[in-house]
This record gives C-alpha cells, structure tokens and sequence, in this order.
C-alpha cells in the first residue's frame, strides 16, 4: 500500500511561502520545492523556472545565488526534460519565457556571474538564445541594456561589429563554477567538477 500525497498541493504551499518567508528559510523552501519536482506534472512543471526567477524580485540578495544555482541544476532541465519527453521539443512556455527570464536576472541582480550561469544553463537547452538577448536589448529596461549587450558580444563575437568597443562601463563576466562531486567517498581526491549531473 502506497501514500497517496497531493504534489500539486504541495508545491502550492511552498510556493505561498515564497512570498511569506523573505529569509533565512529561503534555502530550504527551494531545497523542498526541488525534491518535489520529479512528482509534477509537465503543465506544471513548465511554468516552474520563470515562477522562480521572478524571486529575485522579492527575496534578499543573499537568497540570489540559491535561485539561480536552483534554476539552472534543477528547476530548467526538469522542465525540459519533462516536456521533451511528451513533445520531442523544448516546451512552449519555456521557449517563451527565456528574454523574460534573462531580463528579470539582469533587472534584479547585478552580479554578472549569475547572468551568465543563467544564459549557459539556457544555452544548453534551448536553441538561437541570442534572439532573446536581443529581444532583452531591444524592449528591456535601460539599466538590463548594457549587460545584455556585453553577453550577446562574449557569447557570440561574430555579431559584434567592426570597430565596436570591446567593453562596456567596466563589465567584466567570468564563468561560472560548476557543481563539484559532493559524494563523501568520491575518488577524486581534489574534489574537481562534476562531469555529469544525473536527474532520472
């Protein structure tokens, strides 16, 4: 005999303590809504990713890196796999909501580094996203510009034109670290990234 639990429920009541709970217990808020990821439907599931970047609007800035470490291992490529699975592509509201996504990151924190692990998260999932940085440089905010002009020119150098400042206002963007092996007996004696993050 099995437990039947309501995951839908679940998920609406972490989700009411999202907007509730600005704190400390933001972390476990996301770690909880992680784990009941595997148990959503797809409709669900879709709309998951841009539910969590619009966070950053409300949660402290000490809570920014969670979310987007949360978006970009956990809460995007279950939403894409799941749909994938049923569709063969990448899911609609997904496709759609990636500039929304990019631009609330960029609007919201000024961390460059998270907007880069957002758009390589993006990139991996999700083909031609330079058309949403250009939608963001288009009709985004004046102050996302400047960074998503930066990105499309790091990312994809043939659209930068000749003669064209390398750098704009000082922006620097490095890379982001991945996931290190976090196994207590890993063999890696040096803790190196992870080369693979499993997620069936």
């Amino acid at each position: 005999m099995y437990i039947s639990l309501n995951y839908c429920l679940s998920l609406c009541v972490c989700a009411s303590w999202l907007s509730l709970l600005p704190s400390d217990l933001g972390q476990s808020i996301f770690y909880t809504t992680t784990c009941l990821l595997p148990f959503l439907s797809d409709d669900i599931l879709s709309t998951l990713p841009y539910t969590m970047i619009s966070t950053l609007a409300t949660f402290p800035p000490f809570l920014h890196k969670d979310i987007i470490e949360y978006l970009s291992t956990s809460f995007l490529p279950m939403a894409v796999l799941g749909s994938t699975r049923r569709e063969g592509g990448v899911p609609a509201y997904v496709n759609l909501s990636a500039s929304s996504m990019l631009m609330i990151a960029m609007q919201y924190t000024s961390n460059p580094v998270y907007h880069c692990q957002l758009l390589e998260c993006l990139m991996k999932h999700k083909q031609e996203v330079w058309k949403d940085l250009l939608y963001v440089i288009s009709y985004g905010p004046s102050q996302v510009k400047p960074p998503a002009v930066q990105m499309l020119f790091h990312y994809w150098p043939n659209l930068k034109p000749p003669g064209a400042i390398s750098e704009y206002r000082g922006l620097q963007y490095t890379a982001w670290n991945p996931i290190h092996c976090q196994h207590i007996e890993c063999h890696n004696a040096i803790n190196k990234p992870a080369v693979k993050v499993i997620s069936d």
